[in-house]
């Protein structure tokens, strides 16, 4: 599955892309319901963003 993220705040927008993966089988109860989502920068000005973000 895949996501697209768009915040904008005053003049600064960030965009993100987000996959969701599912781990497990039906038959593994403690697995059945994991999941995991990442973001990803969808372009180079919002990761120049948004390491500016993480540094202050």
């Amino acid at each position: 599955m895949l996501l697209t993220v768009h915040l904008k705040r005053g003049d600064l927008e960030l965009e993100f892309f987000s996959t969701i993966a599912t781990l497990g089988t039906p038959y593994d109860i403690t697995l059945q319901e994991l999941r995991i989502e990442c973001l990803f920068p969808a372009n180079d000005r919002t990761e120049r963003n948004w390491k500016q973000l993480l540094e202050s």
